[in-house]
């Protein structure tokens, strides 16, 4: 009987501090907040996005993407890998940019890989 009580008891804290843990992991997690729209890097998850804050990557809003890049014009076609299809473009500040088309759903992965790279 002792057995089965320093069981339970044991069950019940090893539970607490788990979900203790993960309540306080995810509270210091910093959330994201985009305002409403359609951004370029809304597909992320956090920690993903996270990432690209670190690598100096900025969140620019989808409008702006396609009027750079006149709507993904051929005429702005650059190139093509795995997980999409890159476009020159000219942002409304006058910064020339390549934009990645990732059309392939699972290859953000592929990409935050990239720019950590290019980052280093």
């Amino acid at each position: 009987m002792i057995g089965i009580l320093v069981l339970v008891s044991v069950v019940s804290i090893v539970v607490i501090v788990i979900v203790s843990a993960s309540c306080y992991l995810l509270k210091r997690v910093p959330k994201i907040a985009s305002p409403k729209g359609n951004h370029a890097n809304s597909s992320f998850s956090v920690s993903e996005r996270l990432i690209l804050e670190e690598n100096g990557c900025k969140n620019i809003p989808m409008r702006e993407i396609y009027a750079a890049t006149n709507n993904l014009h051929l005429h702005n076609f650059i190139g093509q890998g795995i997980a999409g299809k890159v476009y020159k473009g000219v942002l409304s500040n006058g910064w020339q940019v390549a934009i990645k088309h990732i059309f392939k759903d699972g290859h953000a992965e592929t990409f935050l890989r990239e720019v950590q790279t290019f980052h280093i």
